[in-house]
């Protein structure tokens, strides 16, 4: 039985530095939910707007709305990667 022991501890020591846990999501889907939701941003400020504002100002609303999403979006996507790699 020892021996067996023996054998089976190399191996879970060799899983446990390998770090092969993978992300929650992928680039590609993280990307891509996010582009619809800088679509979504967009189209809710743009309807949420009130009759006689302008244009140019709703862009700018949506602009910033859209870019705090991206900065969030990217500190906690990149935060998380780091915290699976390790």
């Amino acid at each position: 039985m020892s021996t067996r022991r023996n054998g089976q501890a190399p191996q879970a020591a060799e899983d446990e530095t390998q770090g092969t846990m993978k992300a929650w999501v992928s680039r590609r889907t993280g990307a891509g939910v996010m582009v619809f939701l800088t679509f979504a941003v967009f189209g809710l400020v743009w309807l949420s707007a009130p009759p006689g504002a302008d244009w140019q100002v709703s862009l700018k609303v949506a602009a910033v709305m859209t870019a705090a999403m991206w900065l969030v979006f990217l500190f906690v996507f990149t935060l998380s990667r780091w915290l699976h790699s390790r």
